[in-house]
């Protein structure tokens, strides 16, 4: 049957429409950022409410859910003249101080903490010790009371760690793991519980770790794990920032904690809900240190909270969620068989990319990027997720840096995957330089000898 006149215009209509669709993602949208302001500052040393029983030195901190409660450790105040029979503190959010408790009977030098009520319902303390290269794991007993007569307490060697600073643990695809921080090695521990589901230090533990001081962190001694991300929140001691990391060792983002608040010598973080709204994180700082003035008195406690600011990412359908022409394979991006958009997971959104191939093959896909600049950095980030696997695959994520002919500057790998997340969703971040005559880049993904499923989402480049 011949179309009508109308049926011509409905089809142009229709066609109009999903061109203007595809160039408004091809044109970059807008994406999230994140900024930080500081809420409160809490004294636990002079200047507060906390005397006689200050904490001079906070090295670590946690939140305890079951009484709303801050919760932390001082690895200095016995060696000092205001010691008052305290090295663990109870605080409100808002900084008053609570009960507090005296653990020298098994350690002078509890270096972090965290306090685990999801891996045991009755609730486990969990104290690092960096002179005794130990962690101690604390059980609380059916009171759910700290330092009852019900407690029981393990002792377990970490003598791998070369200097263990902050701990936290983790339920990640519903396996137990403990992140302990390496503060002379500059690198972080990840221990998955073996088949009896007990850290043990050893054994049947599956024990691996990634390096930090590549990813600008010199000095690491903080950490917790942030379950509503996925990732963990690393404090640099000595380069006095915070630090969103992967639990794969990939920097997410960085931020300056002196300029926010001026911060002398931060040691550890917690995330807990904030004094006034919403979800704050917790960093002590330890002040000067009592070897260099033995009256010093100057703990601190900063309560920071996170907010999205708006920033420019120049890819084209970074979501994968765009399908104009229905091919079930995401727009913009170069096009394979191997690579399509699924719904099974997604980061954010409703879908993400997905590659698939059951016979150890490869492809790539890319997208080029338009009107870049020589000299000017961009960062390169993107989010990942392969269930778990025994197949031997790689994955890479590359900027193809090109001039003003198309032709070939340079080609960086900005982040390799060699084994699977767990199911986890993974993000890398890497900052580069667009060297000397690009005017345009390929944002490429290139997974090889692949007998399975990989799937992406959210990068950017900006």
């Amino acid at each position: 049957m011949k179309a009508t006149r109308h049926q011509h215009l409905k089809v142009a209509r229709l066609l109009l429409l999903g061109a203007l669709c595809l160039a408004s993602l091809v044109r970059a949208p807008a994406a999230m950022a994140e900024s930080a302001t500081l809420v409160q500052t809490i004294n636990t040393g002079a200047g507060g409410t906390w005397g006689p029983k200050y904490s001079p030195d906070p090295a670590g901190i946690s939140y305890w859910p079951a009484k709303n409660r801050l919760v932390i450790v001082d690895s200095e105040v016995d060696e000092m003249a205001i010691w008052a029979g305290a090295n663990v503190f109870e605080s409100s959010l808002t900084g008053v101080r609570g009960t507090t408790y005296d653990v020298t009977s098994f350690t002078h030098e509890p270096a972090g903490i965290d306090i685990d009520i999801d891996v045991a319902p009755d609730g486990h303390f969990w104290i690092s010790d960096d002179g005794q290269q130990r962690v101690f794991d604390i059980n609380l007993g059916p009171d759910g009371k700290f330092r009852t007569g019900d407690d029981s307490l393990r002792t377990i060697s970490v003598a791998f760690d070369s200097d263990p600073e902050g701990l936290t643990l983790a339920k990640i695809s519903g396996e137990t793991q403990l992140f302990l921080v390496d503060g002379k090695g500059k690198k972080i521990w990840r221990c998955r519980f073996g088949p009896n589901g007990v850290f043990n230090g050893g054994g049947d533990d599956i024990i691996t770790s990634f390096d930090v001081l590549s990813l600008g962190i010199s000095d690491p001694e903080g950490i917790d794990y942030d379950a509503n991300r996925g990732t963990l929140w690393v404090i640099d001691h000595s380069g006095k920032t915070l630090n969103e990391v992967s639990i794969s060792g990939a920097l997410r983002q960085s931020f300056d904690l002196v300029g926010l608040a001026g911060a002398f010598t931060p040691a550890d973080v917690t995330i807990a809900p904030g004094s006034q709204s919403g979800t704050s994180l917790y960093i002590v700082d330890r002040g000067v240190d009592n070897n260099d003035d033995p009256n010093e008195n100057d703990g601190k406690i900063y309560e920071i909270q996170l907010s999205a600011g708006n920033s420019s990412n120049l890819l084209g359908n970074p979501g994968f969620e765009a399908d104009v022409n229905g091919d079930n394979k995401p727009d913009v991006w170069s096009t394979n068989t191997k690579f399509t958009r699924s719904n099974t997971l997604a980061h954010s959104g409703s879908f993400a990319g997905k590659f698939f191939a059951t016979n150890d093959s490869g492809v790539t896909i890319k997208q080029l990027v338009p009107n870049l600049s020589a000299g000017t950095a961009y960062n390169v980030s993107g989010w990942l997720n392969a269930p778990s696997t025994s197949d031997a695959f790689t994955f890479k994520i590359k900027v193809e840096w090109l001039n003003s002919s198309g032709g070939t500057i340079k080609t960086v790998t900005t982040a390799t995957f060699s084994d699977d997340t767990g199911g986890s969703w993974t993000q890398t971040v890497k900052s580069l330089t667009a060297p000397a005559g690009t005017t345009s880049a390929y944002v490429i993904m290139n997974p090889a000898s692949l007998n399975g499923t990989i799937y992406v989402d959210d990068f950017e480049l900006k």
